[in-house]
């Protein structure tokens, strides 16, 4: 954990935390590592999107000493909001991991579609083929 005198120097612009720091601090914020980096103003691919759903773009109004220190003060405390910030981070990474994984389902389930038609259309052609013929399709009004 960062020191007070640290944060005092990250926030009075004296020195610049390390960039594990902002590693960290992105897996926990759920920002890019880019966007944390660059601070206000930031001109990124993301500077005109929802920052990750987080509802802010790299435009919006950002101190990143304020974010430090605060995120900072809270995890370093021994209050019922450094639990509750702890509980709420699993939860926002669990989301994020879960958005992810279903991400990756929808995928699979795409291309396991396309290749169900692509099997059916080859199905289709072996049957005529071999000379034989596909029922007609009943209509709905009969």
């Amino acid at each position: 954990p960062a020191t007070k005198g640290a944060i005092s120097y990250y926030e009075t612009g004296r020195t610049t935390p390390p960039l594990e720091f902002f590693a960290v601090l992105a897996e926990v914020s759920g920002f890019p590592l880019s966007w944390l980096i660059m601070g206000s103003g930031g001109q990124d691919a993301k500077s005109s999107e929802n920052v990750e759903g987080h509802g802010q773009t790299a435009g919006d109004s950002f101190r990143m000493s304020e974010m430090i220190s605060m995120t900072v003060a809270v995890l370093e405390s021994e209050t019922v909001y450094r639990s509750a910030l702890a509980s709420n981070i699993r939860a926002f990474h669990q989301a994020v991991k879960m958005e992810g994984e279903m991400q990756e389902v929808k995928e699979e389930l795409l291309r396991m579609q396309t290749k169900h038609e692509s099997d059916m259309a080859d199905l289709k052609e072996m049957i005529r083929s071999l000379g034989g013929h596909l029922p007609e399709k009943k209509s709905l009004a009969s």
